[in-house]
């Protein structure tokens, strides 16, 4: 939180639950978990699951958009 000036906006790619098991790349969460660590800090602007095209094997990712809280 501290390393955003009030106002200023989070941008994260976080691995998701979605799609199937694997066993390589970032740490994977559910949308409730992202939402849950961020909450108390940071309002959700937005958070959108895609697949990360540029990466061979395409794992499914969150695109978290964040906003600190005043």
């Amino acid at each position: 939180r501290d390393a955003l000036r009030p106002g200023g906006v989070w941008l994260s790619l976080l691995g998701s639950t979605e799609g199937p098991p694997r066993n390589m790349g970032p740490p994977r969460r559910s949308a409730a978990e992202v939402v849950t660590a961020v909450e108390p800090a940071l309002e959700v602007v937005s958070l959108r699951g895609t697949v990360w095209e540029g990466i061979p094997w395409k794992p499914a990712i969150w695109i978290l958009t964040a906003r600190r809280r005043e």
